[in-house]
């Protein structure tokens, strides 16, 4: 009913007053009713941008906008000749102060607009509407459903220290956030808080605020720093000479070691040799700049590594730590270490004899990579790994005989082929002599379908097959012995078959046209004779049938007579 007795006027100019009347909002707790713990969420809808502060100026209002609530019985604004329109950081700074959630729900249009204007005003958010608003109570039931699944920590003031957030908020593990979203009904999250100052100031520090963004409530914590102890002093219960802490190699303040000359350490544990000025330095247990001390398992003491222990028969152990006798060599097909082909050595697999690979998990034959007929491992275009070839770039088969980028090897044998074996093609004898020296030709039976089969045509269009191989550098092309000839076709045969079937073709289709027109004929002939014979009729005669001649008698002839 409010929202409907709402006066509404129309701008003169395209901007709005939207800043102004969200400012008047906030501030207006009493004529707003707002309580203090509720959730305040604001909605502005518009299809248009705002002014701000500067704009009055036009006007003649100079005065800036003075953050108090000025509106009348009747929730008029009173002062808008007198003060200028809120800055953008005004509304941010009471958006933060009274903890508002604010919604700009506006046109596709003013979207780049009100994008920017959420980011720097704490708690908002924005939206787009249709132009006849028929989204808009899905769009606020999402932006509301996202404010209150979401819990965003903020503190202020933000500059006297320096603030961490640590929470698992619904998972397992903590990470550095102050956000956590999806939060159901009922859930309930952690936060652990990091505060720390870069130096020691006698000012004081103001109490700090930790608050939930958008919602009413914080957390006040008060900061004191101590810059100088007392137990550093002697004499304080707290600096003990020659503490046993300290290995009586040193003196506990306020229980830290403070060593005595010619000795370092936590503890005072370490004399300082003359070889070793830096014999506490964490640089000795590395064994470069890039590496974790003692490689992250073991402690340095006294510039030595002492390597963590495992449960037997796990061990750690090197200079540096750096070696283990059980990572990288888990075999997860065997479920052993090194597949229990092998031992395992600085975390690394040495294998018993006939096995190879990571994990020994190979063994070390190479049966499996020889091309049947050769001696050559993978055709020596590749290497074996476990019994099984791994081919170069360009060569692919079980046993990397085949280059299909390479060239056509077949084009280039088949005219030493035709012209060895069937004494046809285009070489010459001498030639053929003279080029054909580097290939071993076997004649047999037929061709095997594992093998990659070559194929040529002699001039008689006979297809002969070979396939080749190369052993010990030579070439070996093993050729069927059959031909594969084409059967003779004898054209004038064809052509006298093709004709006497066309013409037979032709008289069928009139034996059938003949046929079937006469049956047809006798069907209708018999349909007409039945018909005749069951008409019922009798003869009569016309009634207005006129004879083509008329007969008239004179009477007076021969009455003379």
């Amino acid at each position: 009913d409010t929202v409907n007795k709402s006066k509404t006027e129309c701008n003169v100019d395209m901007p709005e007053s939207g800043l102004e009347a969200l400012m008047q909002v906030m501030v207006c707790e009493k004529q707003i009713a707002w309580r203090d713990q509720s959730l305040r969420l604001i909605v502005l809808s518009t299809d248009a941008g705002f002014h701000y502060a500067g704009d009055g100026k036009l006007g003649g209002i100079v005065k800036p906008n003075d953050m108090q609530c000025h509106l009348d019985s009747d929730g008029l604004y009173t002062h808008y000749a007198f003060h200028d329109y809120p800055s953008i950081s005004q509304i941010h700074h009471m958006a933060k102060e009274r903890r508002a959630n604010v919604i700009f729900a506006v046109t596709d249009k003013q979207k780049p607009l009100y994008s920017r204007l959420s980011e720097v005003i704490e708690g908002a958010s924005y939206g787009i509407v249709e132009e006849d608003s028929s989204n808009i109570v899905p769009l606020l039931t999402e932006k509301v459903n996202d404010i209150i699944s979401r819990v965003r920590l903020r503190h202020e003031p933000e500059q006297s220290v320096k603030i961490k957030y640590f929470s698992a908020c619904k998972g397992n593990e903590k990470v550095e956030t102050s956000t956590c979203d999806k939060l159901e009904p009922g859930d309930t999250v952690e936060f652990e808080i990091e505060v720390s100052v870069d130096k020691c100031s006698e000012d004081p520090i103001p109490p700090i605020h930790i608050y939930p963004e958008g919602r009413n409530e914080s957390v006040t914590i008060e900061l004191t720093m101590i810059c100088k102890c007392k137990c550093e002093e002697p004499g304080d219960p707290g600096f003990i000479v020659n503490d046993d802490l300290c290995n009586k190699n040193g003196d506990n303040k306020c229980g830290i070691c403070s060593c005595h000359k010619g000795y370092v350490g936590r503890h005072c544990e370490c004399e300082v040799d003359s070889a070793y000025t830096d014999i506490t330095s964490d640089n000795l247990c590395r064994m470069d700049n890039s590496s974790s001390v003692c490689s992250g398992r073991g402690m340095c003491v006294c510039g030595k590594c002492q390597c963590n222990k495992r449960e037997p028969p796990q061990e750690i152990y090197g200079e540096f730590c750096q070696c283990t006798n059980y990572e990288n060599c888990y075999d997860i097909a065997s479920g052993r270490s090194c597949s229990g082909h092998g031992e395992c050595k600085c975390s690394k697999c040495e294998c018993n004899d006939g096995w190879t690979g990571p994990r020994c998990s190979c063994q070390d034959s190479q049966d499996k990579c020889i091309r049947p007929g050769t001696n050559k491992v993978c055709s020596r275009n590749g290497i074996c790994e476990c019994n099984q070839c791994q081919c170069n770039t360009t060569y692919t088969g079980k046993f990397c005989e085949d280059c299909p980028t390479c060239t056509n090897v077949c084009d280039e044998l088949t005219p030493c082929v035709q012209c060895q074996t069937f004494k046809t093609g285009d070489l010459l004898a001498k030639e053929c002599k003279k080029n054909c020296t580097a290939i071993n030709i076997i004649m047999v039976k037929e061709i095997e379908n594992s093998e990659k089969i070559c194929s040529g045509h002699d001039d008689n269009d006979c297809r002969f097959l070979f396939t080749y191989a190369e052993i010990d550098g030579i070439l070996e092309v093993k050729v069927q012995e059959v031909l594969e000839c084409p059967t003779s076709i004898n054209i004038l045969t064809i052509v006298i078959s093709v004709v006497a079937l066309i013409v037979a073709l032709g008289l069928a289709s009139l034996i059938v046209w003949k046929v079937v027109t006469t049956i047809k004929d006798r069907r209708e002939y018999a349909q007409f004779i039945l018909h005749q014979d069951q008409a019922k009729w009798t003869e009569q005669d016309n009634p207005i049938f006129k004879q083509a001649t008329t007969v008239t008698s004179n009477p007076m002839f021969g009455k003379n007579d």
